[in-house]
């Protein structure tokens, strides 16, 4: 790699390494001012940025562009020209000299802001650098940077009917509003980590605080669902929707705790969690062997009657069937012991017939009820029909008359 050296020539009243600039002239383009000329300048003693100011008159390049004009057409005959200088030549220029660099930036130093506030119109950003303006982020945009940020970027949740129910089931399970007060946040928390585990809720983004505030609301919405506030979840839910119907029965439950959390002590808050907890092991223990009892009888289509089950309900007497006619089995022990099981077989299924036969009470209730309503309001209807007809008939007779 070749080597050079460039020299500058000191103007009559300055010194080597005294290179402090004077300010301008107001008139730099007067035909009286003469640019300080730096030709004789070593380069080693190549000037930095704040001994050529931003202001100052561009310098008058004697040496170093002959050298360079005549092999390189990537670095620029005059480095001194207020013109952009960018990267990709600088680059080239280094691989072609040594210390091209240093001399790049002195260029840069120099020429930047003009070269900028040529090729560029944006505004000032500050003081005398130029550049572009920053855009301006919403509130709400500045929310889901962070929370992508704190969520590992995860999506924020947007709540749907399936979603709400899973949230619902959630809070039922964990009961947060029977927390105590110190444990308010964790338990929260742990609702938070139930719904995570549901595929609906990966890669979102759900915080303790937003998941309270929407069981809040919620329970609001099933004290009064025709308030303004709960207009957004009742589109959500809908009327007569399966989201609706499924849900319901959660937030019934969960209306229940957070009013029993009311104005309670910590204690109290304690012993009706504890109960809830206890029946719903019940519950669930019950669910659990009517099941594997659903299971057993799909595998074994033994019929669970016999003899002694069919019973008249007048005198109580045994009524004969095609199973109790057959002959008995030869050992008495074997009767024994399929006794039970069909006793077993008899409360089983008493009980999961029950728990229909319930269902089914609370069905008809239920429509009995909405029957009532629409025949007392399809009486109504004909009540004010009748009216009107007869005050109709009426205004038309006084009309004839009066003719």
């Amino acid at each position: 790699m070749s080597s050079y050296n460039t020299t500058w020539n000191f103007p009559p009243d300055m010194q080597p390494g005294d290179f402090s600039l004077s300010p301008p002239p107001p008139d730099s383009q007067s035909q009286s001012f003469q640019p300080t000329d730096f030709s004789r300048f070593s380069v080693f003693n190549t000037p930095t940025a704040s001994q050529i100011p931003f202001g100052s008159p561009i310098p008058s390049y004697t040496a170093f562009s002959a050298r360079i004009a005549s092999d390189s057409d990537d670095f620029p005959a005059n480095p001194f020209e207020p013109r952009p200088v960018t990267t990709a030549q600088f680059n080239s220029a280094n691989e072609r000299f040594e210390r091209a660099n240093e001399h790049a930036e002195v260029v840069l130093s120099v020429n930047r802001d003009r070269a900028n506030a040529r090729g560029d119109t944006l505004p000032l950003t500050g003081g005398n650098k130029l550049g572009k303006q920053a855009t301006t982020a919403t509130e709400q945009d500045k929310e889901n940077v962070e929370s992508r940020q704190e969520e590992g970027g995860e999506e924020k949740a947007k709540y749907t009917g399936p979603r709400l129910i899973i949230l619902a089931r959630a809070a039922v399970d964990a009961q947060p509003f029977l927390a105590a007060h110190g444990e308010k946040g964790s338990s929260w928390q742990s609702v938070v980590n139930i719904m995570k585990l549901d595929k609906e809720f990966r890669n979102t983004s759900l915080t303790a605080n937003s998941v309270q505030h929407k069981a809040e609301a919620l329970v609001a919405f099933k004290k009064n669902p025709n308030a303004q506030k709960s207009k957004k979840l009742s589109s959500i839910i809908g009327q007569g929707t399966s989201s609706g119907i499924i849900i319901g029965a959660l937030l019934e439950r969960l209306e229940e705790q957070y009013d029993s959390a009311k104005d309670k002590s910590d204690d109290a808050k304690a012993k009706i969690k504890k109960k809830n907890d206890e029946d719903r092991e019940g519950g669930n223990a019950i669910r659990e062997a009517s099941m594997k009892t659903f299971r057993k009888r799909r595998h074994d289509p033994s019929p669970a009657s016999d003899d002694d089950t069919n019973l008249t309900d007048t005198g109580g007497a045994s009524t004969s069937t095609p199973a109790s006619r057959a002959p008995a089995p030869s050992s008495s022990l074997e009767t024994l012991d399929e006794k039970p099981k069909r006793k077993r077989r008899r409360r089983n299924a008493s009980s999961d017939t029950d728990g229909l036969l319930a269902l089914m009470q609370q069905e008809s209730e239920r429509r009995a009820k909405h029957d009532e309503k629409v025949e007392h309001s399809l009486d109504t209807f004909i009540d004010n029909n009748r009216k009107q007809k007869d005050e109709y008939l009426a205004l038309l007779r006084e009309a004839m008359l009066r003719q």
